[in-house]
């Protein structure tokens, strides 16, 4: 449910993970989560598939480990997520994920750095927008390309809208190109007119992240 950061970054030891389920719907080919054993390990366990994700626990269950875990005094950062989107569009819809987020807001954590390709409803994008010194919110979006890896995912211009809503209410907020696939996203007719549609909705601050290949994901890049 919480984990440490990763071994051999700069941050390890100063932020925390949160990954409250095992799974995500969105089903992108470049996914390499789903090939990590503590993803496969718990997806056998619940006897469901990667693109059906599972809380951990029933949900009552899961919100009161959440809280006492946000409240433990131990987390300063918090990353959401690593194998997985906390605005996955079943606990979006649900309003499992809205439940999870104003935990954490209401929490002793310091910071909640979102990273996500998914999209916030409105509920989400207003308690975010209303809590700017705790949030910051990086929204993963590639350059459009006639070459369309992500099937699962919710129209880009829906996803850069809620992002734009986010930064103008003062929410430290991030286009994370990623990943950024060299001999498609790096094109001039793909880039530039990207760059130019981001300046536009006055997102301006911009990283980028290679995609890092591994068997798997070359099998499932190639079916895509």
């Amino acid at each position: 449910l919480f984990a440490k950061g990763c071994l051999g970054t700069c941050w390890y030891g100063k932020y925390h993970y949160l990954e409250p389920w095992a799974g995500c719907g969105h089903d992108c080919p470049y996914c390499y989560a789903r090939f990590r054993s503590p993803v496969t390990n718990k997806l056998k366990e619940f006897g469901t598939t990667f693109t059906s994700p599972k809380p951990l626990y029933p949900e009552q269950e899961l919100l009161e480990r959440i809280a006492a875990g946000a409240n433990s005094g131990e987390i300063s950062i918090l990353k959401l997520c690593r194998y997985t989107y906390i605005f996955t569009p079943e606990f979006v819809k649900s309003g499992l994920a809205f439940k999870i987020l104003e935990i954490l807001a209401a929490s002793k954590v310091g910071r909640i750095i979102i990273t996500t390709k998914g999209l916030p409803d409105k509920k989400i994008v207003d308690l975010i927008s209303a809590n700017p010194k705790n949030f910051s919110y990086n929204a993963a979006a590639r350059p459009p390309d006639k070459v369309v890896m992500e099937r699962g995912l919710t129209p880009l211009a829906a996803r850069l809208g809620a992002a734009a809503a986010i930064s103008a209410a003062g929410v430290q907020t991030t286009i994370h190109m990623d990943p950024f696939v060299a001999g498609f996203d790096d094109a001039d007719g793909a880039l530039e007119p990207f760059l130019d549609l981001l300046q536009s909705l006055r997102l301006n601050r911009v990283m980028f992240s290679y995609l890092l290949f591994s068997k798997g994901i070359m099998d499932t890049m190639r079916a895509a």
